[in-house]
């Protein structure tokens, strides 16, 4: 017997039918406007047909801008990154300056980075994002979190952002929220999400040194240059690899969860990004993430410190 979707799951979905039936109006000869008009009717029946409150206020959410990410996405074959928790909890623990991101950019226009159940929570977590058509920078983001912890909280996010750098002051610096402002449900739901935004950041930094990856056309042409027939669009996924010596999982699942400063066990340093002289004369950079890492003996006796994960100061252990 099949489970039933999770909430990431649902909101995804509904965001990629979306885009499909844009493409296809499109396709048909319906002006851009008119068929993201009929592909964002498809939220407002998903909303007059669920009996659930929380999915209501999700498609009614979803129903301001997820025609046009729905459609970016599938013109970038529904581009998804996906990393192991592991190095997730790395670029998390890393503190992100933001004059470290000026120059930096999404690596695709519109793509979902994907984290696994047990990091965030009991469930899975997914962002979105998709940069504006333009020079204007900004971008529009989804962040879903599913069954953060055994009361099976679960939010969404949506925001349009003007730049990478913006958004990291943003998150990195806003304070926790209080016990006045959040109660014990929402809190842990803020924090995962704020987590995910500094996780997105942390990513776009890390794969500025990468040759870029297109993925294919989520519409792709014949041979001859027209149109083929609809049927199922391409879907392309990017696996994210690479060595973490420092497991921060631990650490990003107790802040998420409850709130903590992160335990310690001997003295264990924050990540950062830096910029390292390359190629001739060294005039050239590029960026370097430096991991997390013990300080000390490895026999060492337990630090009395501790360090922040959350938005006062994205640290580890």
């Amino acid at each position: 017997m099949m489970s039933a979707p999770s909430y990431v799951q649902l909101v995804l979905h509904s965001i990629a039918v979306a885009g499909v039936v844009a493409k296809r109006r499109m396709t048909d000869g319906v002006p851009r406007e008119e068929a993201l008009g009929q592909a964002t009717a498809l939220f407002e029946d998903l909303a007059s047909e669920t009996e659930d409150s929380s999915m209501l206020a999700t498609y009614r959410a979803l129903s301001h801008v997820g025609a046009s990410l729905g459609d970016a996405w599938a013109e970038c074959a529904f581009a998804s990154v996906r990393l192991s928790p592991r190095l997730a909890a790395s670029l998390v623990s890393t503190s992100l300056p933001k004059e470290y991101v000026t120059d930096v950019l999404m690596p695709w226009r519109c793509f979902a980075v994907h984290v696994e159940a047990g990091l965030f929570g009991e469930g899975e977590a997914v962002i979105l994002a998709c940069h504006a058509l333009g020079n204007t920078g900004k971008f529009w983001t989804v962040t879903v979190v599913n069954t953060v912890d055994e009361k099976g909280g679960a939010g969404l996010s949506v925001g349009c952002e003007p730049s990478l750098s913006d958004f990291v002051a943003l998150t990195l610096t806003l304070d926790s929220p209080t016990d006045e402002r959040k109660d014990s449900l929402v809190r842990p739901v803020v924090r995962a999400v704020e987590s995910l935004h500094r996780l997105f950041v942390g990513l776009c930094v890390e794969m500025a040194n990468r040759p870029p990856a297109m993925p294919p056309p989520g519409w792709p042409l014949t041979r001859w240059g027209t149109r083929r027939s609809l049927g199922e669009p391409n879907v392309w996924a990017f696996k994210l690899m690479r060595d973490v010596r420092v497991d921060c999982r631990d650490a990003v699942t107790e802040y998420v969860r409850e709130g903590r400063r992160s335990p310690v066990v001997r003295s264990l340093v924050r990540g950062h990004f830096k910029r390292q002289p390359c190629g001739p004369r060294g005039e050239q950079r590029r960026w370097i993430h430096v991991e997390p890492y013990w300080r000390g003996q490895e026999d060492g006796p337990i630090a009395v410190r501790s360090h922040v994960v959350g938005p006062g100061g994205p640290k580890c252990p």
